[in-house]
């Protein structure tokens, strides 16, 4: 989330290529709540501005830093439901 992104490090899920699961964020007075499947994984301090939400595979590798380096690397995500809102 903005210029602390970086800070936001929380548990890491490996999943199956064809696991389903749900993510939840919801952020107010000053905290990051994290669920996964409806459990709550992460609650993070923050009070930050300018904020953003994205959906979807970000992959961050590169043949500088990945291997085994290919043209045919890629990273992939089906969101089956997405919804924001906002209070």
């Amino acid at each position: 989330m903005g210029e602390r992104r970086a800070d936001l490090a929380g548990p890491r899920v490996r999943c199956a290529r064809t696991s389903v699961y749900e993510a939840k964020y919801v952020v107010s007075d000053g905290q990051i709540k994290a669920y996964y499947n409806g459990t709550l994984e992460a609650t993070i301090a923050y009070t930050g501005s300018g904020n953003y939400f994205k959906a979807g595979a970000y992959v961050q590798a590169n043949c500088t830093n990945s291997s085994p380096c290919s043209s045919t690397n890629y990273g992939e995500t089906n969101a089956y439901s997405v919804t924001v809102s906002h209070t």
